[in-house]
């Protein structure tokens, strides 16, 4: 009985078993207004899936989600809003497939509730069948025709938990590892870029050294670490444990290479170490009375050429050529600064006319270390 017009509406009562009203026929009555209309039920549905790569795509590999509400709604205005209250509920399944089935041919839209610890990934990104059709939590309207089935209307959902972050510390004996003992560095200001070097989040590191950027979408991401005052960045990629190396590259300002996060990753090996530069050097002078200590008058010797090498291995013997070379002042002082911390060996050439005095005799403060 839909419309204003019995010729052309359906009589048959669906709650009465298919039964028409009662009509009284005259004699010689044609009543041809008895109709029935009839369907073929129709349904639709689809998959709820976790969207690893963020791409707004079922992809091979993507798991789906189970036990995420949706709701069903009617649109009969076809306005794109759902008309009052849902008329039908379910759950995902475990591989997160959901149906609403025995529908009547018209104007739907499906709600999904956010399943907690996750946010709904990009809509509409490619190939329907395969793409997310959750836009602030419902799809379009969906019209169905006698019989149909449509499943198509999906959701896809990318972790909140995706994160990284990790650790800057004080890398004391400059080794390029984090080392028992060894301190973190508070304060540090850490930028967290896009793939395309764009700085999209900056934080700096609490009171232990450690740093975080959490609620990310999936894709590629690098830090970059901003140097301290005081501080230079110690050896890159040092050892075989990601873990417990430094990843700020001195040579790219503090940049980390790129690190590609799927949903709900947490990588947390993307680490800074730094080093306060050292310093050494000190005195060459003149033993007038060859007793192997600085006494008061002895004069400094000026112009005496110093060399510093490195001992990676600690064996006393001096590593290949000199890293730096200086020479004594008027007064006989000489100094290597900026220094990473490390094992190091100073060469001195003996000035024309002297020779040297006799070594590591008494206080080490002020005897000749020159053996």
């Amino acid at each position: 009985n839909q419309g204003g017009d019995e010729s052309l509406d359906s009589d048959a009562d669906a709650t009465m078993n298919g039964m028409t009203n009662t009509v009284t026929l005259a004699s010689g009555d044609n009543y041809e207004d008895l109709d029935a209309g009839l369907y073929q039920p129709a349904s639709l549905g689809d998959y709820v899936w976790e969207d690893l790569d963020g791409d707004g795509q079922q992809d091979s590999g993507e798991p789906g989600i189970s036990g995420v509400t949706v709701s069903l709604y009617e649109d009969a205005n076809n306005d794109g809003t759902p008309d009052g209250s849902p008329i039908a509920t379910t759950t995902t399944d475990g591989n997160g497939y959901y149906s609403f089935e025995d529908l009547a041919p018209g104007s739907y839209i499906v709600g999904f509730d956010t399943p907690t610890g996750y946010t709904p990934t990009t809509a509409n990104v490619g190939n329907d069948a395969t793409d997310s059709d959750n836009v602030g939590g419902y799809t379009g309207t969906i019209v169905l025709d006698s019989g149909e089935n449509d499943d198509t209307n999906d959701a896809g959902y990318i972790s909140t938990g995706t994160s990284l972050g990790d650790y800057v510390w004080e890398d004391t004996d400059g080794d390029g590892l984090q080392d028992s003992g060894e301190p973190g560095v508070s304060g540090v200001t850490v930028n967290l870029k896009d793939a395309g070097g764009n700085v999209i989040a900056t934080t700096t590191t609490d009171g232990n050294g450690y740093y975080h950027f959490t609620g990310l979408v999936p894709g590629t991401y690098s830090v970059q670490f901003v140097l301290p005052g005081g501080y230079e960045f110690t050896q890159l990629n040092q050892g075989g444990d990601e873990s417990l190396d430094s990843d700020a590259d001195a040579t790219m300002n503090g940049m980390t290479n790129t690190v590609t996060l799927a949903s709900g990753d947490n990588y947390e090996d993307l680490d800074a170490g730094l080093y306060q530069p050292a310093s050494l050097g000190d005195y060459v002078w003149e033993d007038l009375d060859g007793d192997g200590q600085q006494d008061s008058g002895e004069p400094g010797i000026s112009g005496v050429t110093v060399s510093l090498y490195e001992d990676a291995n600690n064996d006393g013997t001096p590593d290949g050529a000199p890293i730096a070379t200086t020479t004594t002042d008027g007064n006989g002082y000489y100094s290597f600064e900026d220094l990473a911390p490390g094992s190091y060996i100073v060469g001195f050439d003996t000035p024309t006319g002297y020779t040297p005095t006799t070594a590591n005799v008494g206080n080490d403060a002020t005897d000749s270390d020159n053996v």
